[in-house]
């Protein structure tokens, strides 16, 4: 019995560890999304100190911060800033995003703004947008394929900016196959048959057949659930966990 109970507790801190080890690839990433929120809550500060307007001008001077993050994290795809929806007196949204194209050059990030257009990108009314809003919290979301009609199936970092007022979200792409290539050694070093969850209860990545990549789960691994031997939460403020397997659900 105490070989069982030593054993038990042996696998829940290997899992307990590997789940810090993958916040800390995902807070790798929030640094860069903090460093270009900063500049935006600075700026914004200063702008109004000054008695002016903030305008869309204004975030052209943040250009260089963004592309420096690109710069320094290779493996970023993009990153950039999502206006609130009345930031601007005349533009409801309004983006200022940098990305990697096919050929790795730097360029804008277009999207279709257009109210009249049934292709509206509207980022107003998504879950992550309103959720950075009303919890003021880091939000990580997908993975998904992107919004830029690539097909880039990416994963994004987003916090919110605010300076006395909701200024939009901040956010980080990540292309999956780099995602992939910091945190699938991690579960594979494990002995157990793990699974990285995500708050829509995705099964991002794993180490075993048993589980299918992309499935959703019935309900959100629990400790306290007997398919599991273990689960993890990723302490990043993402609801993502990290469940050891017991058995098949």
């Amino acid at each position: 019995m105490a070989d069982t109970k030593d054993t038990s507790s042996d696998m829940r801190d290997e899992l307990a560890l590997a789940a810090r080890k993958i916040a800390e690839v995902i807070t790798s990433v929030f640094e860069s999304v903090d460093c270009v929120r900063e500049h935006l809550v600075a700026l914004h500060r200063e702008v109004v100190a000054e008695g002016e307007d903030f305008t869309p001008e204004h975030l052209v001077q943040l250009r260089p911060v963004i592309l420096e993050q690109l710069s320094r994290r290779p493996f970023l795809d993009g990153v950039g800033i999502l206006t609130a929806g009345d930031l601007f007196a005349e533009q409801a949204r309004f983006i200022e995003w940098w990305r990697h194209d096919d050929d790795d050059d730097v360029v804008p990030l277009w999207l279709n703004f257009d109210p009249t257009s049934v292709d509206i990108y509207d980022y107003l009314e998504m879950e992550w947008f309103l959720r950075a809003e009303r919890d003021n919290a880091r939000t990580v979301y997908g993975p998904y394929l992107d919004y830029t009609g690539a097909d880039r199936y990416v994963v994004t970092m987003m916090a919110p900016a605010v300076d006395d007022r909701f200024l939009g979200v901040v956010g980080a792409d990540v292309r999956m196959e780099h995602f992939e290539a910091e945190i699938l050694p991690i579960l594979y070093d494990l002995d157990s048959a793990v699974a990285l969850v995500n708050a829509e209860r995705r099964v991002v990545l794993t180490n075993t057949r048993e589980w299918t990549v992309g499935s959703r789960l019935p309900s959100m691994p629990s400790s306290s659930d007997a398919n599991y031997l273990g689960v993890a939460r990723i302490d990043v403020e993402s609801e993502w966990v990290l469940a050891a397997l017991n058995a098949v659900g």
